[in-house]
């Protein structure tokens, strides 16, 4: 994501589906601290809105410290200038590999990652990672998406230019075939967490134009920034077809499948 103020102006989906995990879900996680105040490792935490203006001020949660990571440092520069000030930190991490010495003894009561996961490569090493820096009856909460499959027989298909754009050799994870609710229970269950809530079901972002999918389509199709500017619409259009957008009422509907989950880390074993 190469213009963070962008996606901080555009993620309005992503904002609304966890205002209503929280609308949802608030209420256990808060039996499930007790009043406590507790440490927060936010994973993907973008430009800082959703950790801001949702976790943070909706969540009804006390927080005595907040790490808010990123893979991106230009997100992460946006969001200090933004939205920097105790008790949050920001620091670079990629989520999906091995974890660095500055984090292997660290360990936080609640992690979150709101629309993050899909970005990355290896679910074995990500579920690993979350369940060591989980304190003992730590709590993870995600919400992650996964596009239909529909949309992934097209990728399978498509020329290597168009495999390019979407980096599709480093999407395993828009590859899983069958239910993506029974991949995660599998890999919460291998690293020692039970699912609280988990929900799975067909879903849409809906656009009010073009300007407001840019947030969203530079994720899902890196390289097509590095197009020349004369090259760029077209191939947009050629993305468009693939993941069957639609214009339905002058906006720009993009049918997919949103995992929803709690999950709970047992006693260390």
């Amino acid at each position: 994501m190469n213009d963070p103020e962008t996606y901080s102006h555009n993620n309005q989906p992503q904002k609304i589906r966890v205002e209503a995990f929280f609308k949802n879900y608030g209420e256990d996680l808060k039996k499930e601290f007790d009043g406590k105040e507790i440490d927060l490792l936010d994973i993907g935490v973008g430009c800082g809105k959703i950790l801001n203006e949702v976790i943070i001020a909706q969540s009804g949660l006390k927080f005595s410290n907040i790490v808010a990571v990123d893979v991106n440092e230009d997100m992460l520069k946006y969001s200090i200038e933004n939205y920097g000030s105790e008790p949050i930190s920001f620091e670079v991490l990629d989520a999906g590999k091995e974890l660095p010495d500055n984090f292997k003894n660290r360990k936080f009561d609640l992690i979150t990652s709101f629309f993050c996961i899909h970005w990355i490569n290896d679910f074995n090493v990500l579920f690993e990672n979350i369940r060591n820096l989980l304190k003992p009856n730590g709590i993870f909460c995600c919400i992650f998406f996964q596009v239909k499959r529909s949309v992934a027989k097209n990728l399978e298909e498509a020329d290597d230019a168009v495999r390019n754009l979407v980096q599709y050799e480093n999407r395993p994870n828009f590859r899983i075939e069958g239910d993506p609710s029974e991949v995660v229970r599998g890999h919460l269950s291998d690293n020692n967490m039970e699912v609280v809530h988990m929900t799975y079901g067909d879903d849409a972002f809906i656009f009010e134009d073009l300007d407001a999918i840019k947030g969203f389509s530079d994720p899902l199709a890196p390289n097509l920034a590095n197009l020349p500017d004369e090259e760029k619409l077209s191939a947009f259009g050629t993305l468009t077809e693939l993941f069957e957008m639609e214009f339905e009422d002058d906006k720009l509907v993009f049918g997919l499948r949103t995992v929803t989950f709690m999950a709970k880390k047992l006693a260390d074993d």
